[in-house]
């Protein structure tokens, strides 16, 4: 007894070593991993990939090697329970599927080589390489062998654990299961992407994008007023025939328009819809596809997607490449003063003691147009072309790196959106919260205070926005909400708001006015005014999922002023409250607290982002809309 004991020890101080030994290495190459992660800037470092393939190689033979030795427990079919047996065999499949993930990750690796190797190319090749986007789509083509294989291990990674109950598993697998499927198909969505992307790129035939240049001083649905519309031409990756015009060229009135949406008629006057206009919803998915279709009633260039950026994008775009110089202007443009700059060639040359309407009774509007009208926006046409040409010249490892964070950061932030025909392309984008749709709404609360300048001004630049926005939870899951947003309008003191279409002689002027804001809340499905403060008269309105309270208001110059809605709010599930806050496209970081008041016999397990305050009852988050917010709180 004494020598079986002893051998049975062995045997288990031997399976505990070579246990130990691969979780010490699954921590080992799961570091160094984490470390190549947070290493943004060596991204596309041809030494990337083999480090990568490596640890990924490592990590897969560690997890495979933890199976193998746990196997006995792992799979233990000489367990009578059921439930504990359940947990120990989705635990086995969860280290199957981890092991091969880790070797799609290295046929991945393989396929990122290509493009590392490019970079590094044109590092060695000053002069004579190729354009940077040229470089990139060759190296795209010849990885996409390596990357269809990731795509294809990693969706049957995500099948595969989609196909485990995750509601019958203990905590916190029960937990992991849900998170882990939602990441494979974002990665596999991504990786199908990555495969597609040189059709994108004018593979078998250019391909065509509208380019659509939002100003957000004069803020809408998604952005702000199209001011600008260019086409861009990309065939083999190389761009061709970038071309951004003023918008107002882009409708001729040839063939019959549709009718503006109905506010616009009301409020502004404007009957039949074009082009510019075109971006009345704030779902950025069902604008781009107005605008287009706009745009094709009397433009015939087929669209493969449309490309929509405000001014903040611009400014963040020139920093991230640097330095540019406009020969046409002899003028250098840095992010420190494009925004200055383009207001300043917008505006028409007036000659000193003159008034703009002296000016054009003087010249005629003939020879305006000609001189001034027609050129005011050319600026923003050769600061893109500019953009481009420095780009296709520069382009080395830590200047791309840099410009596709840029990219990011403006996606998130909505100063650049994205919308493309290709289906594998904007599934990606939808799964990643990066289309700049409205969000559905299948349960908690929602928000999403628009605003549309309607005032034919650029007096966004001169308007400050806070929000405050107060729910009070009542028993069995009902709530009440009470939103406020305080405008301030801070263009000097004007003698009257006269609502008409104007000309000023700088833009300054042109930001200096009366706020005519058109207001639209969006909110959950079934949510029911009770009374608004600081309006004349309110609608509520049914749209995409949700209801809509809408109001136009003016807000004089000098001035500030204060809406406020109450409403009952469907209900809500009972022990949680979870809401989202959109942000509006084209704004910056609009000031938001969000206050919750519980009822007096509940209490806080936890909330996320961690309270500003707690008062009692009462929760206080200070947040800023900077991008999509989301507050999430668990009672009991």
């Amino acid at each position: 007894m004494g020598a079986i004991l002893a051998l049975l020890a062995l045997v288990v101080l031997v399976k505990a070593v070579l246990v130990g030994r691969h979780a010490y290495a699954l921590w080992r190459h799961g570091m160094r991993l984490k470390a190549l992660a947070s290493n943004p800037t060596a991204v596309l470092s041809p030494e990337l990939p083999p480090q990568m393939a490596a640890d990924l190689g490592g990590t897969a033979r560690a997890l495979r090697g933890l199976r193998c030795e746990l196997g006995w427990v792992l799979r233990p079919v000489w367990l009578p329970w059921r439930a504990g047996r359940e947990n120990l065999l989705a635990v086995d499949e969860l280290l199957r599927v981890g092991a091969e993930l880790a070797e799609a990750g290295q046929v991945a690796s393989a396929g990122l080589q290509p493009m590392t190797d490019a970079m590094a190319a044109r590092k060695t090749s000053a002069g004579q390489a190729k354009p940077m986007s040229v470089a990139l789509f060759e190296s795209l083509v010849e990885a996409r062998p390596q990357l269809r294989g990731a795509a294809d291990q990693v969706g049957q990674a995500a099948e595969d654990v989609s196909a485990l109950q995750a509601q019958r598993l203990w905590w916190p697998l029960s937990w992991l299961v849900p998170q882990l499927a939602e990441y494979l198909q974002l990665g596999h969505a991504g990786l199908e992407a990555a495969v597609t992307a040189p059709s994108l790129l004018g593979e078998d035939e250019p391909a065509h994008y509208l380019l659509v240049a939002q100003n957000n001083d004069e803020l809408r649905a998604t952005g702000g007023f199209v001011t600008g519309i260019g086409v861009v031409t990309v065939d083999k990756g190389k761009p061709l025939d970038l071309t951004i015009r003023d918008s107002y060229d882009f409708d001729k009135f040839t063939v019959d328009h549709p009718y503006a949406p109905e506010p616009m008629q009301r409020y502004m006057g404007i009957i039949l819809w074009v082009t510019r206009d075109g971006n009345w919803s704030p779902d950025y998915p069902t604008a781009a596809q107005a605008v287009e279709d706009l745009y094709h009633l009397e433009n015939h260039t087929e669209i493969e997607g449309v490309v929509a950026f405000d001014m903040p994008a611009l400014q963040a775009l020139v920093r991230a490449v640097g330095p540019l110089y406009i020969e046409e202007y002899q003028d250098q443009i840095d992010a420190g003063n494009v925004l200055q700059k383009a207001r300043e060639y917008w505006a028409p040359s007036v000659p000193e003691g003159k008034t703009l309407r002296e000016w054009l009774d003087e010249q005629g509007w003939t020879e305006v147009k000609e001189d001034w009208w027609t050129h005011r926006k050319d600026f923003m046409g050769l600061l893109a072309g500019a953009l481009m040409a420095k780009l296709q010249a520069g382009g080395q490892a830590d200047q791309l790196t840099e410009l596709l964070w840029t990219v990011k950061r403006a996606i998130d932030e909505k100063h650049i959106q994205l919308y493309f025909h290709e289906p594998a392309v904007q599934g990606l984008l939808a799964m990643a919260g990066m289309d700049g749709a409205l969000q559905d709404v299948q349960s908690g609360d929602y928000l999403l205070a628009l605003d549309t300048n309607m005032g034919y001004n650029k007096v966004n630049l001169n308007v400050e926005k806070r929000m405050t926005y107060e729910v009070t939870l009542g028993q069995g899951g009902s709530a009440q909400a009470s939103l406020t947003i305080t405008y301030e309008n801070h263009s000097p003191p004007q003698p009257e708001c006269v609502h008409r279409p104007r000309i000023a002689a700088t833009y300054d002027g042109m930001a200096q006015d009366c706020y005519w804001n058109y207001l639209r809340v969006y909110a959950p499905p079934g949510s029911e005014l009770l009374h608004a403060e600081g309006v004349t008269e309110t609608e509520t309105v049914s749209e995409d999922g949700k209801t809509l309270f809408t109001t136009f208001m003016v807000v004089p110059a000098a001035a500030s002023h204060t809406v406020r809605f109450a409403y009952r709010l469907p209900p809500m599930e009972p022990g949680a409250y979870r809401l989202l806050v959109q942000k509006q496209a084209g704004t910056d970081a609009v000031p938001l607290t969000v206050r919750l008041v519980l009822p007096p016999d509940v209490g806080l397990l936890s909330a996320e982002p961690e309270p500003t305050s707690h008062d009692g009852q009462v929760l206080s988050f200070d947040l800023s809309l900077r991008r999509d917010r989301m507050v999430e709180v668990k009672l009991h």
